[in-house]
């Protein structure tokens, strides 16, 4: 499992962004080679001059410290946007 910062998007004043985890598997047999991958979305990040949110996609609060543990650079992407 990986997660992975959508681009976030400007709206308004405000900056959004998903984040995603995302599984990859390679298989392979005798008569041939093939992958699949699932992208599933976990957080919706919002930002604005002041302030970073995160909630789930139930809208429980999540902590941005924990996020940006588990996804480094999270919290610069979401300021990077002017």
């Amino acid at each position: 499992m990986t997660l992975v910062l959508d681009p976030p998007l400007k709206a308004g004043s405000r900056r959004v962004a998903v984040l995603s985890e995302t599984h990859v598997t390679a298989h392979g047999s005798g008569r041939g080679l093939w992958a699949t991958a699932i992208k599933t979305p976990v957080a919706v990040l919002v930002a604005d001059a002041d302030s970073l949110h995160a909630m789930d996609l139930r809208g429980r609060p999540l902590d941005t410290d924990t996020l940006e543990a588990a996804c480094p650079g999270l919290v610069a992407r979401m300021q990077a946007i002017p």
